[in-house]
């Protein structure tokens, strides 16, 4: 993850990339772990933010991919918006 310098702090910064650390149970690192590789999910950070200690947070989710009749759709869909912007100008 990159986490970019403050560019105010002294010259002991860290590392705008590095592996950081996940802190979860090593159980559920498995499970998330085990349904990535097995059932080809995808692990998104829907947002990450800082506590009150200064640690990054992460909300992660575990989601699937589109099937290719839906990326069919979500192409007609934004030609067809992109045609109706043509015609309006």
């Amino acid at each position: 993850m990159n986490v970019p310098e403050y560019d105010d702090a002294s010259y002991n910064n860290h590392a705008a990339k590095r592996r950081r650390k996940l802190l979860m149970n090593r159980g559920e690192i498995r499970r998330w772990e085990k349904r990535v590789t097995l059932q080809g999910l995808t692990l998104v950070p829907l947002e990450v933010y800082f506590g009150e200690r200064g640690f990054a947070k992460v909300s992660l989710a575990l989601v699937r991919g589109k099937q290719e009749h839906d990326k069919r759709q979500a192409i007609k869909q934004r030609e067809s918006k992109r045609e109706m912007a043509r015609y309006k100008r």
